[in-house]
């Protein structure tokens, strides 16, 4: 194995991983999108309040 092949199997391996991280948060969210969204903009306040 050279390590270009070896490149090209990790870069395939951790694009699928993520697609299919992807797709479960997708199902996730499409169950509590309506309790997601708060969170995300308290944190959101959180670290732009840090930041000063």
């Amino acid at each position: 194995m050279n390590p270009f092949s070896l490149a090209v199997i990790y870069s395939v391996a951790i694009i699928v991983i993520i697609y299919l991280v992807d797709i479960w948060e997708q199902k996730r969210n499409t169950r509590a999108s309506q309790s997601i969204y708060p969170k995300n903009i308290s944190a959101g306040k959180v670290l732009n309040h840090a930041q000063e």
